[in-house]
């Protein structure tokens, strides 16, 4: 998968690529909108690398645009999707198999815990989670 690709159709100039040992991270914060999510989502779909993680957090405040990103996820999601925030908990309602974190130590207690050998994971939010912080435990 190009760098070029991942820029143009999967995170925005404000993100990054992050290539460490076996995985890539896909990391973009700058979300505030549904349909660049979905635009993002339907890239990485296409993408042919598996296996693929999303992790992705508020967009915003507003419990409609994350029941109706919760629609959009489970049309694309990866073969694993983890929710982080308060308010993107009204996504769950399509996606009842994703990993749920309201607070960031819970997240990264998780993060730590997992083995994402191989893996693209696609880290998507608004930027005020700092969700830069995950990375590290990824």
């Amino acid at each position: 998968m190009s760098v070029d690709f991942i820029k143009q159709r999967i995170i925005s100039a404000q993100g990054q690529v992050i290539t460490q040992d076996t995985y890539t991270i896909l990391f973009d914060d700058s979300f505030q909108e549904v349909v660049q999510v979905k635009a993002s989502l339907q890239a990485f779909a296409n993408v042919q690398a598996k296996p693929k993680a999303l992790l992705i957090a508020d967009l915003s405040n507003d419990e409609s645009t994350h029941k109706e990103l919760g629609e959009i996820i489970a049309q694309y999601a990866p073969e694993s999707v983890t929710f982080h925030g308060k308010t993107i908990v009204q996504a769950l309602a399509q996606n009842p198999q994703a990993g749920y974190f309201p607070d960031k130590f819970s997240l990264h207690n998780w993060l730590s815990d997992r083995d994402f050998s191989d893996h693209y994971v696609l880290v998507l939010g608004g930027g005020e989670l700092g969700m830069q912080s995950v990375i590290q435990f990824i």
